[in-house]
């Protein structure tokens, strides 16, 4: 057992030596012979959201285009988890993260990052009714704040030793506020000045002690050329006035900064704080809450996206794990045993000769591996098939995009499910009596014949009630599915809580979201009642 266990860390540390000594490409060239630069993103207004057609606006999405553009390649924008970011850069999912992203100590160490292109600052939001009464930070440091995961404004409230509660964006924290489930939250300057206050989803708050000041930039993978690229793009950019323009468009043009003072150490700049920032109306970005008519079809569209992605899945995983679980059945329940002949030496057949003898390591591979995976969270297992191709063998199989998020999560939810299934399935073929068999095999049957005209048919009616718990399990576990940026449905009534099409703050969307989950599950459940019912032969 040590020899084998000696032996797998070899091979594991040989892999790894092999993948590590693998020549460094050129991110440049990669991205021109792809013809698509993928750009990784959140709903991010000012600098990443979608407009009322779907499609990503803001400063930074407009940026890429135009980067991609000179580059002569096509943009595409995926949305990742902010706390995988450096993740899906290493496994080349994406080529770069273009988000407003603060520049750092731990960015700057992971990624290759560009010069600082925008100014921004770490704000305190509060209730504002509340506001007087928290004018600094020694007025704020017992209350229980709300942060992005991961994110700039997390570091500072942790440098700070105040509390708070990691949440999973900058629109989350917010929300939270909102709620009422946390005293205040930490955001992105920019970000409040677009979404805080009179005309935005959330007029009842404000923002307004300034933490820190910070500057924003742009990550590649580490040592790409992309980076030095994307700053000549900039400087040319900026020279020529296109960079300007754009800001002017989105309103946040006070916070930008000159290529030329970020090569000279950035000296003599001025930063940006939330009091220079515009207290504007949000109008471009976000429509009346109360005008729920005209939002109406705009959240049914993006449900409807989502459910069919979830509907998806659900029914590639049955088609996949439902064959798949029936030969992971028979490899645990095979007995066959290579070494049987050792058995035949009599008296001598003792101790390990006689186990060895035994052993049966067709159904002990089998029987492990279902183990492994009924003892392991499917969303660990999502994110391991996800991301171990494109970080430790260097090689991504799943492609960029939706529809390698999709292969990825496909991939994971067949291989989990045929384990639970295959469980199933053993228990439903050991169940039926062994003197059916017998008396098939009186009647002049195959063993063929005996397991399709007999065993099988028993096994079906006797495995669908536990077999329908698990397909309705099913239909929420895909949800599960979002932890690699896949858009299902939950994602998609979310992001009208973020900020999404217009509609900002919103949460009666995830109200629907359930709608749709409890219509399914009952048609499933219906179906397989039905099912059930038409099966039971003995009643």
């Amino acid at each position: 057992m040590k020899k084998t266990i000696a032996l797998l860390l070899a091979l594991v540390a040989a892999l790894s030596l092999a993948a590590c000594a693998k020549k460094e490409e050129s991110d440049l060239s990669y991205v021109k012979e792809k013809g698509t630069l993928v750009v990784g993103i959140t709903d991010f207004a000012p600098m990443d959201y979608k407009d009322e057609n779907g499609e990503w606006i803001g400063f930074d999405a407009d940026m890429a285009k135009a980067f991609a553009e000179s580059l002569g390649v096509k943009v595409e924008f995926v949305e990742i988890d902010w706390d995988n970011k450096i993740l899906e850069l290493d496994a080349k999912t994406i080529d770069c993260v273009w988000n407003g992203m603060t520049l750092t100590d731990e960015v700057k160490s992971a990624m290759e990052c560009t010069w600082a292109y925008c100014n921004n600052a770490q704000v305190v939001v509060v209730p504002k009714d509340q506001a007087e009464l928290y004018p600094d930070k020694e007025s704020c440091k017992d209350l229980q704040f709300a942060a992005e995961a991961g994110s700039a404004g997390a570091e500072v409230l942790a440098e700070l030793n105040y509390k708070v509660t990691p949440v999973g964006t900058q629109a989350d924290a917010l929300m939270e506020v909102a709620a009422g489930t946390s005293d205040a939250a930490v955001i992105d300057s920019l970000m409040a000045a677009a979404m805080v206050g009179e005309g935005t989803g959330y007029a009842d708050l404000t923002y307004t002690v300034s933490l820190n000041s910070e500057e924003y930039g742009v990550g590649f993978r580490k040592n790409s050329d992309l980076a030095a690229e994307l700053n000549n793009f900039f400087s040319k950019a900026y020279q020529d006035g296109t960079m300007e323009r754009c800001a002017e468009t989105y309103n946040v043009q006070a916070a930008l900064i000159e290529p030329e003072y970020c090569q000279a150490n950035r000296q003599a700049k001025q930063r940006v704080t939330p009091s220079a920032l515009p207290d504007r109306s949000r109008s471009e970005y976000t429509m009346d809450l109360t005008l729920l008519r005209e939002q109406m079809p705009v959240v049914i569209q993006a449900l409807n996206t989502g459910f069919l992605q979830t509907l998806k899945l659900f029914f590639v995983t049955l088609a996949g794990a439902l064959p798949l679980g029936l030969l992971i059945s028979f490899g645990s329940m095979n007995n066959f045993r290579p070494f049987s002949l050792l058995l035949h030496r009599g008296d001598e057949a003792k101790g390990f000769v006689r186990w060895l003898g035994n052993a049966r390591p067709i159904r002990a591979f089998f029987r492990f591996i279902i183990w492994v995976v009924r003892g392991t969270p499917l969303m660990i297992q999502l994110l391991i098939i996800f991301f171990f191709p494109g970080m430790v063998l260097h090689n991504n199989w799943w492609g960029s995009g939706e529809a390698g998020r999709f292969a990825a999560s496909a991939v994971a939810f067949i291989f989990n499910y045929a384990c639970y299934f295959s469980e199933i399935y053993r228990g439903g073929i050991q169940s039926v009596p062994k003197g059916q068999q017998e008396a098939g095999q009186v009647l002049g049957m195959t063993k063929r014949q005996i397991f399709f005209r007999v065993t099988l048919l028993q096994m079906v009616t006797r495995i669908v009630p536990p077999m329908s718990n698990e397909i309705i399990t099913l239909v929420k576990d895909t949800s599960l599915a979002r932890i690699i940026a896949l858009q299902e449905i939950i994602w998609a009534g979310q992001a009208f809580m973020k900020g999404s099409q217009g509609i900002a703050g919103a949460i009666w969307p995830l109200f629907f979201t359930a709608v749709y989950y409890l219509v399914f599950n009952g048609v499933v459940t219906v179906l397989l009642g039905r099912l059930e019912k038409k099966l039971d032969f003995f009643r």
